[in-house]
């Protein structure tokens, strides 16, 4: 092994370790030492890093020290300035900016803010436990957008992507190749896709193949490093590690967002923040996959907490009367029309299944009808007893009457 590939593993072994040591409540608090209370309390209270984690206004702050919103937004600034000072001789934090940025560099330079946090976070020490990693949270973003800001940038979100941190100087131009293919395949999709399914049609595109190196590769073998898996970096990304990867770019596409069930789709799509009752209703059936009694329905849209509204279930009731993309198939059982059923009484559905010339027996038209309807035998031979709409041969099939 070469003396720089050699060198290269212990840097990384030593960066794993360093950031699993890594807590930004303990680091922001020592760097504050170097602060006075007063302003310590002010940089506490504006940036959430109390235990409330509430964010108090200028006015809030300014009132508790006798003093104007301005004078208050001059002393955060001078406060801001001092500890950007003292971070610079501050080893833990140097040591931190050096793996922030080494995470970074694995993703192209450029990573989606919330996956940004949620990856180091997760790497380090810091609390996993409720309310405590809240504040964790807090005091990270405040590292990296209030201190570290010379070694890494915080770019505010635009029309294409969400806000994301990035090494000052790179571009984002692989990020945005990567998010505008995935908006491209929801698109043509006209519906959510699992991120099982958008992740595959992703790898069937050019833009993979060509840059599977940088978006999959690289950190596919710093997460190797960092969590000691064991496997060879020489080994190829598995697709659970591909996914994971891909995770990331995908939830930087600022037009794409989840449904409850987490599958993709464009972030206005009622499919994915519905509003109506009708579109919660089309949901849960869509997600269930199979048709479902009326107050079934309304539980599960109870259940799965769109908003705060109580589904009812005569309101639900009447939704899938009155939409036509339900279909009644069984006594308060309904269906997605889209799954092939159609509307119409046991007769209507018999009088089309009988359309072709040869006819059916009783057997075959109750099997066909049970496809369509959920209903009773009993009630199917019933409606076949109906002169005036059938007919049946000295053969034992039926056809339909003569009109």
């Amino acid at each position: 092994m070469a003396a720089n590939a050699i060198l290269d593993k212990i840097l990384t072994q030593r960066h794993a370790d360093e950031i699993r040591a890594f807590n930004p409540i303990t680091v922001v608090d020592d760097l504050m030492r170097g602060i006075s209370d007063r302003e310590r309390v002010v940089i506490i209270e504006r940036f959430r890093l109390s235990e409330k984690g509430t964010e108090a206004t200028l006015e809030e702050i300014g009132d508790r020290f006798k003093i104007t919103r301005e004078r208050v937004r001059q002393l955060i600034k001078v406060v801001i300035i001092k500890l950007r000072e003292l971070q610079t001789g501050h080893d833990e934090i140097q040591r931190f900016t050096r793996i922030a940025e080494q995470l970074l560099q694995s993703f192209g330079g450029v990573l989606e803010e919330r996956f940004f946090i949620s990856e180091l976070l997760d790497l380090s020490e810091a609390p996993k436990d409720e309310p405590s990693h809240h504040r964790a949270v807090a005091y990270l973003e405040f590292l990296l957008n209030e201190t570290v800001v010379e070694a890494i940038e915080h770019r505010p979100a635009n029309n294409t992507r969400r806000a994301v941190y990035a090494i000052p100087g790179i571009d984002d131009r692989l990020l945005v190749s990567a998010i505008n293919e995935f908006v491209s395949i929801v698109d043509s999709a006209k519906t959510p896709l699992s991120e099982e399914e958008l992740i595959k049609e992703f790898k069937k595109l050019p833009l993979y193949s060509e840059k599977k190196s940088i978006l999959v590769d690289e950190p596919v073998r710093l997460a190797r490093e960092f969590f000691k898996t064991g496997v060879s970096v020489s080994v190829p990304p598995s697709p659970k590690e591909e996914s994971e990867v891909l995770r990331a770019y995908i939830a930087a596409a600022a037009q794409l967002e989840q449904n409850i069930f987490g599958e993709w789709g464009r972030k206005e799509w009622p499919t994915i923040h519905p509003k109506r009752m009708n579109d919660k209703i089309y949901l849960v059936l869509k997600h269930e996959g199979k048709p479902l009694h009326f107050v079934s329905i309304a539980d599960k849209v109870n259940t799965a907490h769109f908003d705060h509204k109580v589904a009812k279930s005569p309101s639900v009731h009447n939704e899938l009367i009155l939409d036509k993309r339900f279909v009644l198939v069984g006594r308060g059982i309904y269906a997605l029309k889209e799954w092939g059923f159609s509307r119409g009484t046991v007769t209507e559905v018999i009088k089309d299944i009988l359309k072709g010339p040869d006819g059916l027996t009783r057997e075959e038209v109750v099997e066909e009808v049970l496809k369509r309807r959920f209903v009773k035998k009993q009630t199917i031979h019933l409606a076949l007893m109906n002169r005036a709409q059938f007919t049946k041969q000295n053969n034992g099939r039926y056809i339909l009457a003569a009109q």
